[in-house]
């Protein structure tokens, strides 16, 4: 009797662990075709959460500015919906403008990074070249961006590849923008000056606020945005720029241009004819300004934009650009202050159109996590829900929707007591076909944006990324060089201009512009040859 019970106990004991160990068999190949759906087959679905709740993912992403008030709040919110979907987390952190230059290249270069705010002037090629950003194939693109992959137009993707490869996610949404200056409409008026329709028109009125406005700095330029802003706005009355040279992508250096409306494409450094001349009169304009007391002191010292002052009274002049002069204006409409915006155009009257290169985002090359940074930018760019949250904040508490269909401000909340302002919580990549229109947009500032869809141009670079890496230590040298001796020019801060612009052009010859210059020739033309070649088979 007691073997008999032996033998059962064995029996039963064996059973179990044949059915442990066919639990175990079964979890095993549901994880793993988990894990062969995740990496080989297209998602039928858009919304997938295909990691275990107990495999939580971290990612650290980077975004250009300072986070507002009410970040914190936003960012979990967004993090809970994000784990719900993902079962993902994001850590993000901000480079103000000012430390842009610097910490950009050290945040990718640390490796401790997964998705960061990427552009055309925000060093694309240049990391490029050092390898810090992720390739992202077309199967990857299909697979882990199928919103985006719907909504984008395949061009932007071409515009993106370097070498015949894609390293960032542009927007799907160009931004239909210029650079804008704007002026106290009131005061123009008031003290009889004529309509002002360029910067370099802007004489009368900046001495009529340094003579009648004491409280009053007639331009308050910040050390990054406003620094070259009115002396490249100068600069485009003689001849078109596009804004940045081609071959750093950095406002304030000198190096590589074009002009963006000719078709050859001609290349020209920018201490070249006709560049040179009209750099020199812009010069000259900004030199006069600076010794006739129009602009602040020391704008290296100031890291507040003019156009933050300027509602305040502390700048007559606001220098920025379509998007980010709105709440400006609606903070001047707000306080009784009448503005009045000058677009930036050239000497024919136009703009250059924005790129799909001007917002997106990168993986790095670093990410522990490429396929599900892929995933959250997918979201964060497309998906409704998402992209509300990030670009207006909490609604009920940043904002509402109103019963005609419009965005507004919840009641009893201000532009200035907003924690979470529109546009500027740097996600300027999402979707922006997606928003409803505002309803708080001042009259002129509707105006202003019907207005520049007439006079907006495509260029004819607008798809072009430099590669850097052949010429790599001569275009450092070149930026550091601008830095130390163009920025003074900008600014008016030289004794004379054209020993000013000698020293320079001395300087950036020694460290190998010429050489530059003829990388980015082989390079501009091999995309003008490549342009043509697909608009011909088209």
């Amino acid at each position: 009797m007691k073997l008999k019970k032996n033998k059962i106990f064995l029996w039963f004991v064996s059973m179990m662990a044949v059915i442990v160990i066919f639990v175990y068999v079964l979890e095993r190949n549901s994880e793993k075709g988990m894990a062969t759906e995740l990496t080989e087959s297209q998602p039928t679905e858009h919304t997938v959460n295909t990691s275990k709740k107990n495999d939580v993912v971290t990612l650290n992403m980077y975004l250009i500015g300072e986070a507002p008030q009410g970040f914190p709040e936003v960012l979990e919110t967004l993090n809970n919906r994000l784990m719900d979907d993902l079962n993902t987390m994001l850590n993000i952190q901000y480079i103000r403008w000012e430390e842009l230059n610097l910490k950009y290249p050290a945040i990718l270069a640390s490796g401790d990074v997964d998705i960061i705010y990427a552009s055309s002037w925000s060093y694309y090629a240049q990391q490029v070249s050092r390898g810090a950003f992720l390739s992202i194939t077309e199967h990857m693109i299909e697979q882990f961006l199928p919103r985006h992959h719907d909504q984008l137009n395949p061009k932007a993707w071409d515009a993106a590849k370097i070498k015949g490869n894609i390293y960032m996610v542009p927007t799907s949404t160009p931004d239909v923008t210029t650079g804008v200056t704007v002026i106290r409409q009131d005061l123009r008026e008031k003290y009889g000056i004529s309509r002002i329709r360029r910067v370099s028109e802007l004489e009368p009125y900046l001495e009529a606020i340094k003579k009648h406005e004491a409280n009053m700095i007639p331009m308050n330029l910040d050390s990054q945005y406003d620094l070259s802003t009115p002396y490249y706005n100068i600069v485009r009355d003689k001849i078109a720029y596009p804004g940045a040279p081609m071959d750093s992508g950095i406002t304030y250096a000198q190096g590589m241009t074009y002009d963006y409306q000719d078709p050859s494409g001609a290349i020209y450094s920018m201490l070249e004819e006709p560049y040179l001349s009209a750099q020199k009169y812009a010069a000259g304009i900004m030199k006069k300004w600076r010794d006739k007391g129009y602009m602040n002191d020391n704008p290296y010292a100031n890291q507040v934009r003019s156009k933050d002052n300027f509602c305040e009274g502390r700048s007559a002049v606001a220098f920025g650009n379509s998007n980010d002069i709105e709440s400006t204006l609606e903070q001047c409409e707000l306080k009784g202050i009448k503005a009045e915006i000058i677009p930036t155009i050239d000497a024919k009257g136009n703009a250059p159109a924005s790129s799909w290169l001007v917002n997106g985002l990168a993986v790095s090359s670093s990410s522990k996590h490429p396929e599900k940074s892929l995933q959250v930018i997918d979201l964060l760019m497309e998906e409704p829900e998402y992209v509300y949250l990030a670009y207006f904040g909490l609604e009920g508490k940043n904002y509402v929707i109103t019963d005609d269909n419009k965005i507004a401000l919840p009641e009893g909340v201000t532009t200035e007591t907003n924690t979470y302002p529109m546009d500027k919580s740097g996600f300027w990549f999402v979707n922006k076909s997606l928003f409803l229109p505002r309803n708080s947009w001042p009259d002129i500032y509707i105006q202003h944006l019907n207005e520049i869809k007439k006079i907006l141009i495509p260029s004819t670079y607008a798809g072009f990324s430099f590669n850097s890496e052949a010429v790599e230590p001569e275009l450092t040298a070149i930026v550091e060089i601008s830095e130390q001796y163009a920025r003074p020019i900008y600014i008016g801060a030289v004794e004379d201009v054209d020993q000013a612009f000698d020293l320079l052009s001395d300087k950036l010859h020694a460290v190998g512009l010429e050489k530059v210059k003829k990388e980015v020739e082989k390079q501009a033309n091999q995309y003008l040859l490549n342009k043509n070649t697909s608009m011909k088979s088209h």
